[in-house]
């Protein structure tokens, strides 16, 4: 069973107001809703969660999770305290009412410049395609890393329009981006890889494969040691093999 935790409480780093992190305790999955294609993208996993880019829903800024600074964990409210048949008796009674007792600050959460707004804090909200383009192309850097997080997650979202659904539709009617400019973003993600910056050489196979360089992507899957990943190796190749470039669905 699938079960969040209580959020985390950190700070937008654009405008500094709080937000929630969401956290799971456990999390399960049917194997049966489990889908996987060639590109890594997979139904399992939930995007609030795994997603390592985030937006302020304030100031609509897309930020890093790294680059948030953590104020500490939303701690629940405790229902207050019932007050048993007798007790009630009592205190109609004698008049007297039982003594609110204060609770110090729960253990763990940083309390030391914490505002007083901080039970307004709102819950962060997934990125938009828009928002990964504002990273890619933004003023600050990007590390080799977080460029082939960037660029990885463009590819993957191009390539909605050639994923069919369950009940045979596609996820997208129409390319979300034209053709030269997911080429370039696919060449400039290889790039990476050529620079052993990136060191996914499954990953790597399956760009040359989409980029219809099949020769090159079986001669990759060939030279990845027999133990590792052999089912989604062997399909990869298939497709190789047959020619053929568009992402697909891993049995």
């Amino acid at each position: 069973m699938t079960k969040f935790a209580q959020p985390t409480i950190i700070l937008c780093p654009t405008c500094n107001w709080h937000l929630l992190q969401s956290q799971l305790m456990s999390f399960s999955f049917r194997q049966s809703d489990h889908n996987g294609w060639t590109d890594g993208v997979t139904t399992s996993g939930i995007p609030i969660i795994t997603s390592p880019l985030l937006q302020c829903p304030l100031c609509h800024n897309p930020f890093w999770k790294k680059d948030a600074r953590v104020i500490g964990q939303l701690q629940p409210e405790e229902p207050p305290a019932e007050i048993g048949f007798f007790a009630t008796i009592l205190e109609t009674v004698t008049g007297k009412k039982k003594k609110k007792v204060d609770r110090d600050p729960p253990i763990g959460f940083n309390w030391l410049g914490v505002p007083n707004n901080v039970h307004n804090a709102v819950q962060s909200t997934l990125p938009t395609i828009g928002d990964w383009l504002t990273i890619l192309n933004g003023s600050v850097p990007l590390t080799p890393e977080r460029e082939s997080i960037v660029r990885r997650k463009i590819w993957q979202k191009g390539n909605d329009h050639q994923r069919i659904r369950s009940d045979g539709t596609p996820c997208r009617k129409t390319p979300l981006f034209s053709d030269e400019f997911s080429r370039q973003n696919l060449l400039a993600l290889l790039d990476l890889h050529e620079r052993n910056l990136v060191n996914e050489s499954i990953e790597k196979a399956e760009i040359l494969r989409q980029l219809s360089r099949f020769d090159e992507a079986s001669k990759i899957l060939k030279m990845i040691p027999h133990e590792d990943q052999i089912s989604i190796r062997f399909q990869i190749r298939k497709f190789a093999d047959n020619r053929d470039s568009t992402v697909q669905l891993l049995e």
